[in-house]
């Protein structure tokens, strides 16, 4: 091409000539048409080149989707020489904006105006309506919902839809771009003319086919990555000789969860499973990859009417971006959260099983992720009209394609069991855990009870002055006082009672069908029987008591800043556990060291403290009003000097 024009222009040259030699007047007006024609032509054919040459970086582009439509961005911002421009992802089957990437012009404070006051919305559903651009060369004479963008020195604007032809035929709409331009552009006459339009039309196209790849290499990255961590904890177990501990089974799950954490940029996540009417947190993780206490989570199962329980009762996925806006749908609360829930997704875990011949399936659990964050990590909030983001459905069906691997694991391993029992114990005493006992235990007795008429009496025990304890013996000695305390309680409770560790040094009680006189008189054994435990054998045997490391311990006491910290810890020494630890220092100091562990190991001494609830009462009306007074009357047994029990005062 570049050689056809060179010959025209010696054509050109040679006519020039010609005429300048027989005079022809008429004849340099037309060779300058020429001239300028071949300009047009030249100019075209660049222009054509350098659309040839974005249309080839976008179709290209092998980037993440995020990286992709931003450099697509940048391109077509420069190109057109925009104020602003923005390529806005829709999901389709959502009905919502999912992201906007924007170069120049509007802050997100500026975005949020327009869509209060509807202006996004005018060209967004003109252009949905008719799948045909929305332009407008002069923004100041059109609907009154655009003042506002008039302050925001939007005079020129134009709105693409971006549709994507599937190989069904179905047009599946992917999103819309907006180019936008200033007063001062309006004035100097850079409007969309025809050409650019058609330009723009093209360009969409292959913006259309980028965000497609995208979309598909996000969804397969991500499901690969999750199936890779699946495989290998898979191969983990076939590796394990005997069935894996639950400690194993533990971690395999927080590893998946925390994969599906990642992949779908959610801040918390959970996996919960369900026993016909009981309902198991197994992990609950951050987007740190920490673990969040799965007492920290509740559920209020509320089939088919909750967000959650939908999911874990009916077994259908659920995505609710505006979790605010409709909180009467929000049916769990996770504690401890930095920022309430926003966005929600719930996928069900579903398992297969034989009956009358038929393949059937049941609901197992649920995987819950909540919070969606942005590209650049920050929380996507959903407290105004209008706002954009939130999980999508492309999250939803990225997790539902490797949940079968999740229940595989379960069913195949026996880690459904496995689970359970992890979910309900706690891992030190082998007693149930505070999540069990008041979400499982404790609601199904009370139940039972109220529908009954049978008297149910719940103990909360706690080990009196158990820091102090851990100061002056270690934590190790701490943990087999509590393991051996927990032996002592459960050897002296019956079958059809319940005991938990509620947390720390305290434990709980359930007594099914107990007469108030009859929980008090196991209240007091329970209480004799710790305080006459021997643990000092045991210790010796493990060897869990070093005389070099209590030095460090006591000579930390007496090196602490706040005196009255340090006198106290020092008063309970000495009133609780009858040691003088100046003279322990003392012997210690003067290498007396198994004179000073004998005075050390001596003075061990574990009694209990208890508040003891009953109902039928007039006062109590639901579980947890029995769980408070009995936590009130514990803290009265406290002030009233230790080692009792405090008993409700019926009327």
């Amino acid at each position: 091409m570049k050689e056809i024009f060179e010959s025209i222009k010696n054509h050109i040259d040679k006519l020039r000539t010609m005429s300048m030699k027989n005079d022809m007047p008429g004849l340099p007006a037309i060779i300058g048409d020429i001239e300028k024609e071949i300009e047009t032509i030249n100019s075209r054919m660049n222009r054509e080149t350098r659309l040839s040459a974005i249309e080839r970086a976008i179709y290209t582009s092998s980037h993440s989707i995020d990286e992709t439509m931003d450099q697509i961005a940048n391109l077509i911002k420069d190109e057109f020489e925009f104020s602003r421009f923005d390529i806005v992802i829709i999901d389709q089957e959502l009905g919502r904006v999912m992201r906007r990437y924007s170069k120049g012009g509007f802050g997100e404070a500026d975005l949020e105006k327009l869509a209060r006051h509807g202006a996004l919305g005018v060209t967004r559903d003109y252009a949905l309506e008719h799948m045909e651009p929305w332009i407008v060369n002069d923004i100041k004479e059109q609907d009154p919902k655009w003042k506002l963008a008039r302050e925001l020195d939007v005079w020129v604007h134009g709105t693409f839809p971006l549709y994507y032809k599937k190989k069904s035929g179905e047009m599946e709409l992917q999103g819309l771009i907006h180019g936008a331009r200033t007063k001062k552009s309006f004035l100097s006459g850079k409007l969309l003319d025809e050409k650019q339009i058609n330009e723009l039309k093209r360009l969409g196209f292959a913006i259309n086919k980028a965000i497609h790849d995208a979309r598909l290499a996000y969804f397969e990255h991500g499901i690969m990555k999750i199936q890779n961590i699946i495989g290998s904890t898979r191969m983990e177990i076939m590796q394990e000789t005997d069935e894996p501990d639950t400690e194993t089974t533990q971690n395999q799950m927080d590893f998946i969860l925390d994969a599906i954490i990642n992949i779908v940029s959610a801040s918390i996540g959970g996996i919960i499973i369900r026993e016909n009417d009981l309902v198991i947190p197994i992990t609950l993780r951050n987007d740190s990859n920490e673990s969040i206490p799965v007492e920290n989570f509740t559920i209020s199962s509320r089939p088919l009417t909750g967000l959650v329980s939908g999911a874990l009762f009916d077994g259908y996925s659920i995505i609710e971006n505006e979790v605010v806006k409709n909180g009467d749908r929000m049916d769990i609360e996770i504690k401890g959260l930095d920022d309430e829930i926003h966005t929600l997704m719930a996928i069900p875990l579903i398992e297969s099983y034989s009956a009358e011949g038929k393949v059937r399936k049941t609901s197992i659990g649920v995987v819950i992720l909540v919070n969606k964050k942005d590209p650049d990590n920050r929380l996507i909030k959903t407290d105004f009209e209008g706002n954009e983001g939130g999980f999508s459905s492309l999250d939803r069906r990225s997790i539902e394609s490797i949940s079968p691997h999740i229940e595989t694991i379960i069913s195949n391993t026996k880690s459904h069991k496995k689970l359970h029992l992890l979910s309900l114990t706690d891992g030190m005493t082998g007693l149930a855990n505070h999540s069990h006992f008041m979400n499982n235990l404790l609601t199904l007795e009370f139940k039972r009870s109220k529908r009954y008429g049978t008297p149910l009496s719940v103990l909360l025990l706690d080990i009196d002055h158990f820091k102090v304890f851990n100061d002056i013996f270690g934590h190790q000695v701490g943990d087999l006082v509590l393991k051996e305390s927990a032996k002592a309680i459960k050897a002296n409770t019956r079958e059809v009672d319940h005991i938990a560790r509620y947390g720390g040094e305290e434990f709980a009680v359930i007594l099914h069908n107990t007469p108030l006189d009859d929980a008090i008189s196991y209240a007091e054994k329970v209480r004799k029987i710790v305080n006459q435990t021997d643990f000092t054998e045991k210790i010796n045997e493990y060897r869990l008591f070093n005389i070099i490391e209590a030095n460090k311990r006591f000579h930390a006491i007496l090196e602490i800043d706040d005196r009255d910290i340090r006198n106290a810890k020092i008063a309970v020494m000495k009133n609780h556990f009858n040691l003088n630890i100046f003279k322990v220092v003392e012997l210690l100091n003067s290498n007396g060291l198994k004179e000073a562990e004998k005075m050390i190991l001596d003075s061990i001494k574990v009694t209990i403290s208890a508040g003891l609830a009953f109902y039928p009462d007039t006062r109590i009306s639901s579980k947890r009003d029995l769980v408070t007074t009995a936590d009130m009357l514990l803290l009265k047994a406290k002030e009233r000097g230790r080692n009792r029990i405090e008993v409700v005062a019926l009327d």
